[in-house]
């Protein structure tokens, strides 16, 4: 809903100053007086300090429990689950706010007064809406949106790792001439700094040299190699280990979220190529994918409301005969109501 002129309850110019009443879940009217530019989160701010004044007091919830509910110049009740909207900015038919507590799921709620606001009409109307093609419409970007969750759900872990930590990637794999000539002008191999956290909190660091062309997963196959040097294992031992070992580990920037999840060029990373373009050591820090994955939290699908509100509707709808739009042989009438650019040759 667009912000208003400030003509509200039917004065020409709203006054600086208004006498709000607020109903408290508690049935007490707290009487308040509120700045016109006040945000509703003053306003609850200022509530809930006024309330204490009142009897019940103490059977009220914190304040991000309750949300403000109000009748509108266009005589329909809304809720304000924004808090950061100014009083006269609600285009209220009476300056009266009632406190309740959200009812059914708040987040959907929320997402669905974004929504209405970015596209101009609210999700109620659009609920109310019965013609075919946005029903239709509603329901298939639905399925798409469960099968992209579902796709991102992977039971290994990986994909939902890959949404929450998206890699930082340069768009070319070919470093730019300013990187080139940092790189070891014989070899274009670059050193980085691989720390281990071992189960006792000690941190052990081997600094690899590797080209720059080589993939995450070939420098965590590197920092095994250096690490196992000290067991006095054979050549055919070490080749083992390293590959036993090599897929269950994943590389971290030190002191950030930031992970090499996939396998791209180490200098196309935009972490390591800025490392090789200010000529520092790169910092990562072996981590085991399992614990990575493991504290990701999963992606709760929620079937909106009106999916559950429209499922018969929508196979009223489906049950309609339809007609191909070629078999039809009455004339179109078309009325033009402007037209621009339009050549016309006498």
């Amino acid at each position: 809903m667009p912000p208003s002129s400030g003509e509200l309850w039917g004065l020409h110019l709203m006054p600086s100053q208004v006498d709000v009443d607020c109903f408290l879940p508690t049935g007490i009217l707290v009487p308040l007086r509120c700045n016109r530019n006040a945000t509703l989160e003053s306003i609850k701010t200022d509530l809930w300090a006024e309330a204490k004044k009142f009897p019940f007091h103490t059977k009220l919830l914190n304040p991000t429990c309750y949300i403000f509910v109000s009748i509108t110049q266009e005589a329909e009740r809304e809720e304000f689950f924004d808090e950061t909207r100014r009083l006269c900015d609600l285009r209220l038919f009476l300056p009266w706010l009632k406190v309740v507590e959200p009812e059914g799921n708040r987040d959907e709620k929320k997402l669905n007064y974004e929504i209405g606001m970015a596209v101009g009409i609210s999700i109620n109307d659009f609920n109310e809406m019965k013609e075919l093609e946005v029903m239709t419409f509603r329901r298939n970007i639905l399925e798409v949106c469960k099968e992209v969750v579902a796709c991102r759900d992977d039971p290994g872990g990986h994909n939902r790792a890959l949404y929450t930590y998206p890699p930082e990637v340069e768009s070319s794999s070919i470093p730019p001439s300013h990187v080139q000539s940092k790189l070891n002008k014989e070899s274009d191999h670059v050193i980085v700094c691989i720390w281990v956290l071992s189960d006792n909190d000690d941190r052990q660091k081997y600094s690899v040299k590797v080209p720059h062309t080589a993939t995450p997963q070939l420098v965590i196959a590197e920092a095994i190699r250096r690490r196992t040097r000290s067991m006095k294992l054979t050549a055919d031992q070490q080749q083992m280990c390293i590959r036993q070992f090599s897929n269950i580990y994943v590389l971290k920037v030190c002191g950030c979220n930031q992970y090499l999840l996939e396998e791209h060029p180490l200098s196309q990373y935009k972490y390591i190529r800025e490392c090789i373009a200010r000529e520092k050591i790169p910092q990562l820090m072996l981590q085991a994918k399992e614990a990575v994955y493991t504290a990701i939290p999963e992606n709760i699908f929620r079937m909106p409301t009106y999916v559950q509100k429209g499922v018969q509707a929508l196979r009223d709808i489906d049950k309609q005969e339809t007609i191909p739009i070629w078999t039809i042989n009455t004339k179109l009438r078309i009325k033009i109501n402007s037209a621009a650019y339009v050549n016309v040759k006498f």
